[in-house]
């Protein structure tokens, strides 16, 4: 079963409110340093009121390669600027669009993450705002994560494609 994380939440809203982006920003890809089997711990929290909103335990498979894309559902395709290199991942990506007259959405996804060998640390903010006459509050979930690598040998990258509707929580915090 898939955890509901801010990006589920995320898409649900693109789709909801019928938003329909095409472009693509700059595409950024996991070196070749970041393959292997990842456990990630993640907590996640409301923005606002600092709860606890989820915590868990999950595994993924990274590929050299990989697209590093934000996932906001199919329609919402996110412009983002930073980098993914060998040491970690500086990346904020967002998507606006009116979605009907004087409403107009922002959705914005932030990571910081650090990587040393076989140890990934970071932060993760996904976000949803409205200006204008909307009537939708805004939504913001912060995520802090440490993922370990478990297996640095070949994973399976040589014989097995990996699609972006493949991908895991791990590369959700580097999307």
């Amino acid at each position: 079963m898939r955890r509901v994380t801010p990006i589920t939440v995320l898409a649900a809203t693109a789709i909801l409110l019928n938003v329909s982006a095409v472009s693509h920003g700059q595409e950024f890809q996991f070196p070749e340093s970041w393959e292997g089997v990842w456990e990630t711990t993640f907590t996640e929290y409301d923005c606002s009121t600092e709860q606890v909103t989820d915590q868990g335990v999950n595994l993924d498979t990274i590929c050299g390669g990989d697209l590093f894309i934000p996932e906001f559902g199919e329609e919402v395709a996110m412009e983002c600027t930073g980098d993914v290199t060998d040491a970690g991942a500086n990346l904020v990506c967002s998507y606006s669009e009116e979605v009907f007259p004087g409403c107009t959405v922002t959705f914005q996804y932030t990571t910081e993450a650090s990587r040393s060998a076989d140890t990934v640390t970071g932060t993760a903010t996904a976000s949803i705002t409205y200006a204008g006459t909307c009537f939708i509050d805004d939504m913001c979930w912060n995520e802090e994560f440490t993922s370990v690598r478990l297996v640095d040998e070949d994973p399976g990258c040589t014989s097995t494609p990996v699609t972006a509707q493949s991908w895991g929580v791990l590369k959700d915090h580097y999307r």
